[in-house]
Order: structure tokens, then sequence, then C-alpha cells
């Protein structure tokens, strides 16, 4: 694989579209800002993935330079990312609630006499 590189100041189109995209949606500040993020990805990833990872994210209208981030952290050791509708960019655990016992809000408060709390 050939690494692309880029001349001082020069960056693919699609690096000005997604800036200018960021500025529209979220502000001049706080677009810059994702922008930027999105720079330092090429600190330690080709430009290529960061390119096409770019490119997708566009075409998904998903900004946000923390949902990029991980994408690019997977191309880079070898996993390729999923960019379908139903894919999320980050692996989180499944966590379950045990359901509420109901019986429990039947008994009176501790502390609280049962009269004063029935009415009786």
């Amino acid at each position: 694989m050939t690494r692309r590189s880029c001349v001082a100041g020069q960056l693919p189109s699609t690096f000005t579209q997604l800036h200018k995209t960021q500025v529209a949606r979220f502000s001049l500040c706080v677009g810059t800002w994702h922008y930027i993020h999105i720079l330092q990805l090429l600190a330690n990833h080709p430009l290529d993935n960061i390119e096409a990872i770019i490119v997708q994210y566009l075409l998904r209208g998903e900004l946000d330079a923390a949902v990029m981030t991980p994408s690019a952290r997977q191309l880079s050791h070898g996993n390729i990312p999923s960019f379908s509708d139903n894919a999320s960019p980050l692996n989180l655990p499944a966590t379950s609630v045990r359901p509420t016992d109901l019986a429990q809000l039947d008994r009176p408060l501790s502390g609280v006499p049962h009269e004063k709390w029935t009415g009786s």
C-alpha cells in the first residue's frame, strides 16, 4: 500500500468540504474545533484512510470528530469499520437493569409510622 502525502498547505478537497459542512452545521468555532481534531488524526494515520472516513461520514451526515476518530483507529489496526446506517462507531458493552419490584412501593418509608403513611 502506498502512502499518499500532501504538499504543505494542500489537502484533498474532501477536507475543505468537511470543514465547510461542520461550520454550517455547528458554528464557526465549534465546526473548526471538530475539523482540527480530524486534522490531528493525520499525525498518526495515513491521509488516504482519513479521507476515506471523511467521505463515508459526510455521506451519512455524521460530522462529530468524536464519532469519526474510532473509525480511524480501527483502520490503522487493519479492521475495516462498517459504515452502514445502523452501525455504531463505538463498541459499548450491553447494560442490563433489574426490573423494579413493585411490591416494594407498597411498604411505608422507614422512620414514618404506618398510621401516618396510610392515613389511618
